[in-house]
């Protein structure tokens, strides 16, 4: 099986997830399937999941980065870190937020610490109950 596995990511044929590493300019593009990081990890389980996935090109790159800051300090119970980056997230990015405030609470809703993210979007969607549909 292992055999198997190299030669799908060798062959770089039908895959459906692009995941950058490190920075510019030493940085790599890994072509993977979803399939397999899903199966293979918990982790991808969770960042692959339908509601999560990304899948426009013009998706806010950068507020994407700040949710994975905000997982990842949740993870790591840097609550201050949480508590500077949701407020620049809520004043710098409400695009981003106001896309879909409705997957936005699902998403946060694993991370209590996310609490503003969760009010915005809840006075997103009281302000302007038409958003979600």
């Amino acid at each position: 099986m292992a055999e198997d596995y190299k030669q799908l990511y060798e062959s770089r044929d039908d895959y459906d997830v692009i995941i950058y590493a490190g920075e510019k300019p030493n940085s790599e593009e890994i072509h993977a399937h979803s399939l397999v990081l899903r199966t293979r990890s918990a982790y991808f389980r969770g960042a692959i999941s339908s509601s999560w996935a990304i899948k426009d090109k013009d998706y806010d790159q950068e507020g994407e980065t700040i949710l994975e800051l905000l997982f990842a300090s949740d993870e790591f119970g840097l609550t201050k870190l949480i508590d500077h980056v949701q407020q620049y997230f809520v004043e710098n990015h409400k695009d981003f937020l106001q896309q879909d405030p409705a997957k936005m609470l699902h998403v946060v809703a694993r991370h209590e610490a996310l609490d503003e993210i969760r009010k915005h979007s809840l006075e997103t969607i009281g302000t302007k109950p038409e958003i979600i549909f």
